[in-house]
């Protein structure tokens, strides 16, 4: 059985010593900023103050949703 290919994805400026040179990596801000969230258009909805937490787990969807759209469409350009 083939090994899934695999893919590193580092977010919000984490780093890792074995990270390869073409590791996927995410950012909210800074220079490096290439992922846009807009919690606030959910606060504004609900016409109420979102819980941290609730914010927090948005950022993490939002980041897992980035990385997955991206490792999919390097796998469609690379098969």
């Amino acid at each position: 059985m083939k090994r899934p290919a695999e893919h590193w994805v580092l977010c919000a400026g984490a780093t890792h010593q074995k990270a390869p040179v073409n590791a996927l990596r995410l950012a909210e801000f800074g220079s490096g900023k290439n992922l846009t969230i807009g919690v606030e258009g959910i606060t504004n909805t609900l016409l109420s103050r979102v819980p941290s937490r609730f914010t927090d787990l948005v950022r993490i969807a939002s980041y897992v949703l980035a990385a997955d759209s991206s490792t999919m469409a390097f796998a469609l350009v690379t098969a």
